[in-house]
């Protein structure tokens, strides 16, 4: 099983993998002048880290993921901080070469999904059934054309790498790969948490893939190679830079699934598993954010169409590892991986920072069309004219997609008009387009965005705030301090706030309104200095 069928046809592998990068370019080239948007800006525009000077070191020892302003930070991901600070050195903020290294990243993964293929003994039209499919299929357009994105590429990218190294060791490689494996497992992880279900390769490997003489042994060495890599990403995360392994419960707007009770939790976890497989054979609806309420998710949730389609999908898949499982432990073994890891990027396992989004796919579905493409190589063998002819059109449809996507993240004005029309119940989505549009001059329909994001969700303490402030540079004083006021209603230590009022207060001349506000901010921006202090020492 673990030979590599690749190796015999280097050429033929090489002009299918120049071919694909045609292709990919081709499908996401629109977006490639696409602006900076949403987290893009924490974690590089406004990241010292990243815009300051080049320095290594700190970008490791220091939770450097939005720079050290920004407690509320997702994350500490030194490997993604550290590639954007190599862009930053070699050409400033200039968006276009973020996106082209993105491009590179995907490509390279592509190329490392075609290798383990390979390595799984799959044919070679089957391997290059499941690069193509991976490198053209629309949900994964996030993770590419955003450039925060970067931390999903380059995470499957170790994960990947750690796993052609495994299944190299396996199959009677030598035993640095181990040592290559480790690596893997440590820089994935740096690039973001997912990379972590590497660690259960060896064991699915021990459960499904026929044991070949002192296969045992050589998967349990694997797994004390991989846990010495997550050790080490452990000790550098938690040790040297002070920042916890947790990946954040998220909250309420972000994610109403992290409220909710395990049972309750999993039962939306399923909706979603449901959504992103939909998103995979009709992604008509793809958006950038799908927060509260866009879908319809949160307490008392049982079940919905998505859950249904979830279920046939599980039940279709539990199917064919079964049958597989001696046959073609090839497809076994890849339905497990795409399993494992779902539950890391989807809160089956532990709560996460966000309910779902297309880029947390992305190396999910590297398992499912490793699963996918044997059936469809044989297709291809037996029925070349019409499966070449079937697969023609859903790449055709594939790339149109793509590229329609492609343009919608040309700015941020485009982007979130197309997620409010994709989910209008998304109150983050409306809000972001507000923003979008105050920046873009268009006062009107921003406010109108602003009250779209509130009807949603009344207690967005930032629409609130950013309503304000979006008022008060129109001269509406008094409807921007009752914003203000609503923001402090529901988040009383916010400074900002505060201080705005103030100085709202102040232009209206009412001047002990305007002291009070000020002071209450002052207070506050002291009690923070303090408590950054304490956690200083």
């Amino acid at each position: 099983m673990c030979a590599d069928s690749t190796d015999r046809r280097p050429w033929a592998e090489l002009s299918f993998v120049l071919a694909l990068a045609v292709v990919s370019s081709l499908a996401y080239w629109p977006g490639m002048d696409g602006e900076f948007v949403s987290d893009d800006l924490n974690a590089i525009v406004n990241n010292e880290f990243v815009a300051g000077p080049f320095d290594p070191a700190a970008i490791f020892t220091q939770p450097s993921w939005w720079g050290s302003g920004r407690g509320d930070a997702p994350g500490y991901r030194p490997v993604t901080t550290l590639s954007f600070a190599v862009n930053h050195r070699l050409g400033g903020t200039e968006p276009r070469a973020y996106h082209l290294t993105n491009l590179a990243l995907h490509m390279l993964v592509c190329w490392l999904l075609l290798r383990v293929a390979g390595q799984l003994a799959m044919p070679a039209r089957a391997s290059m059934a499941a690069a193509a499919l991976f490198a053209l299929m629309p949900v994964h357009s996030e993770a590419v054309l955003w450039v925060v994105g970067r931390a999903e590429l380059l995470a499957t990218a170790g994960f990947l790498a750690g796993l052609l190294a495994v299944l190299r060791y396996r199959s009677g490689g030598p035993v640095g790969l181990l040592a290559a494996a480790a690596l893997a497992m440590t820089a994935g992880v740096l690039a973001k948490e997912s990379a972590l279900a590497l660690v259960a390769v060896p064991l699915l490997l021990a459960l499904v893939v026929p044991s070949q003489h002192g296969a045992r042994r050589r998967d349990l060495l694997a797994m004390l190679a991989l846990l010495a890599g997550l050790g080490l990403a452990w000790w550098l995360r938690t040790d040297l830079a002070g920042h916890g392994f947790g990946v954040g419960a998220g909250d309420e707007l972000d994610n109403p699934l992290a409220l909710l009770p395990a049972t309750e939790r999993w039962a939306g976890a399923l909706s979603v598993l449901g959504h992103y497989l939909w998103s995979v054979l009709w992604p008509a609806r793809l958006s950038i954010d799908y927060s509260y309420d866009a879908l319809a998710i949160g307490p008392g949730f049982v079940a919905d169409r998505y859950s249904l389609f979830a279920m046939a999908a599980l039940g279709t898949g539990a199917v064919m590892a079964w049958r597989s499982r001696r046959r073609e432990p090839a497809v076994a073994f890849s339905l497990l991986l795409a399993a494992a890891c779902y539950a890391i990027v989807s809160n089956v396992l532990l709560p996460i920072g966000t309910i779902m989004g297309d880029r947390l796919f992305y190396l999910p579905s590297a398992g499912l069309c490793l699963a996918l493409a044997p059936a469809l190589g044989r297709a291809l063998d037996k029925r070349r004219a019409r499966a070449g002819l079937l697969a023609c059109a859903v790449a055709t449809a594939w790339l149109a997609v793509d590229i329609d996507r492609a343009r919608d993240w040309s700015s941020p004005v485009t982007l979130f008009e197309s997620a409010v029309a994709a989910w209008p119940g998304s109150a983050r989505a409306h809000m972001e387009l507000a923003s979008a549009y105050g920046h873009a001059g268009l006062t009107e329909k921003a406010l109108a965005e602003f009250d779209a994001a509130l009807a949603v969700y009344p207690r967005y303490m930032s629409a609130w705030y950013n309503r304000g402030n979006m008022l008060a540079r129109q001269g509406r004083y008094e409807e921007a301090a009752r914003s203000y006021l609503e923001a402090i209603e529901l988040t009383e230590d916010f400074e900002p706030a505060w201080f705005n009022l103030g100085l709202t207060r102040r232009l209206q001349r009412r001047e002990t309104e305007a002291t009070e506000a000020l002071r209450r901010a002052a207070a506050l921006r002291e009690a923070a200095k303090v408590a950054t202090r304490q956690v200083g020492r």
